[in-house]
C-alpha cells in the first residue's frame, strides 16, 4: 500500500495517530505539518 505523504489528509492521519500513540510530541507534529 502506497501512502502519498503530500496528501494533507493522509499526513493529518499519520500525525494524529503518532500523537495518539505518543510516538511524537505535539511540537514535533506541528513542525512536520509545516514542512509538508
Amino acid at each position: 500500500k502506497i501512502i502519498n505523504l503530500k496528501d494533507k489528509s493522509v499526513m493529518g492521519m499519520i500525525i494524529g495517530k503518532a500523537l495518539y500513540t505518543g510516538e511524537i510530541k505535539l511540537e514535533e507534529a506541528l513542525k512536520l505539518a509545516r514542512l509538508k
